[in-house]
């Protein structure tokens, strides 16, 4: 089995939290369903326009957004969300109808229209794109075991490496699946908190390649084809659990505070009785992510939120990201981007 991700060289020093104007897109998606075009007033009429479909009295209308640094599988996303929609019908919700976002801008235009009842987005565009929009937080989502996860960076045993000023120049693989641009900045806030946001480049010099799941960015590590990468706590552990090789050979240099991942809010306009029909069902909903053929390691879980929970992500503000792959220079000098074709072999020749 063969890895081959785009490598990407990044300043890493600088990353962190993006603002809600930052024009993210999906790459390699069915443009009937993930439009991906530039981010003005022009596209975000257009996606508003789209929403009229769903306007109908008695729909739950949710916008879900997914940003240019997830990695997870766009077919699987949609298998996810067909499975979402039963567990959200009440005698006062008839049917569930989600529309994805991959622009900020336009999701934030379609909101502001009052054209959803709710919103999906990740944890970590709470204090930007959720304090723009006034949205209310209202459940987290996550895995059976717990609403929160941890992020490792991962190197091997015998690598030498002690710290994150060691992997200047070296590949790194980040798991991003259902997580999007988290983990690259988590990686550029520990980085800064290692002294690198200080130096003349702006911070660590890395390739980075993009996975699609915790295995394929343990394995190049594990068999000497990557330096180093970055998983949940609970990949780490899940993969080591079938091969126990990997706790071997591997060990983490550094760990994340632990993160939630994605939350559902409320505009603060949102129906009352919508709004409280969902908040009633906290209990006991639970979601099946196992549909049409894909996979998903556990099923889907809801939480209360809890004071504090989005707390962290302010460490992440007043910094900028780098343009995800297959997008435009954003032409900020502190940060650089540039494409490598080398693959990462996950399994050697």
């Amino acid at each position: 089995m063969r890895l081959s991700p785009h490598l990407l060289v990044v300043s890493l020093g600088a990353l962190a939290l993006i603002g809600a104007s930052f024009p993210s897109r999906i790459l390699a998606a069915p443009d009937a369903i993930f439009p991906g075009p530039e981010a003005d007033l022009a596209v975000a009429q257009e996606q508003e326009n789209r929403t009229d479909t769903v306007t109908l009295e008695n729909n739950l209308r949710i916008a879900y957004f997914v940003d240019a640094w997830d990695r997870t599988d766009r077919r699987q996303i949609l298998a996810m969300l067909d499975s979402w929609a039963p567990a959200f019908t009440t005698p006062v919700i008839r049917e569930c109808v989600f529309q994805v976002f991959d622009q900020e801008e336009a999701l934030a235009a379609a909101v502001r229209l009052r054209k959803f009842d709710a919103v999906c987005i990740y944890s970590y565009q709470m204090p930007t794109l959720g304090k723009a929009l006034q949205l209310e937080p209202s459940l987290l989502i996550g895995s059976e075991n717990a609403p929160q996860l941890s992020l490792v960076l991962l190197v091997r045993r015998n690598s030498g490496f002690q710290s994150i000023r060691e992997l200047e120049g070296k590949n790194i693989i980040i798991d991003t699946a259902n997580l999007g641009a988290l983990p690259i900045m988590w990686l550029g806030q520990a980085a800064a908190s290692d002294g690198l946001a200080s130096t003349g480049q702006g911070g660590l010099q890395a390739r980075l390649g993009l996975s699609t799941d915790s295995f394929n960015a343990i394995a190049p590590v594990f068999f000497g084809n990557a330096d180093a990468c970055v998983v949940s706590q609970q990949g780490f552990t899940e993969n080591a659990g079938m091969n126990p090789q990997i706790l071997q050979q591997l060990h983490q240099i550094t760990k994340s505070p632990t993160f939630t991942t994605r939350v559902l809010t409320f505009p603060p306009d949102a129906d009352r009785s919508k709004k409280s029909a969902i908040l009633a069902l906290r209990p006991s909903l639970k979601v099946d992510a196992r549909t049409n053929g894909f996979l998903s390691p556990q099923n889907l879980t809801f939480y209360d939120v809890a004071e504090g929970d989005f707390d962290v992500f302010k460490n992440f503000e007043g910094r900028s990201l780098p343009d995800p792959p297959g997008t435009p220079m954003s032409g900020n000098p502190s940060l650089t981007a540039t494409f490598k074709d080398e693959p990462v072999a996950a399994v050697p020749d």
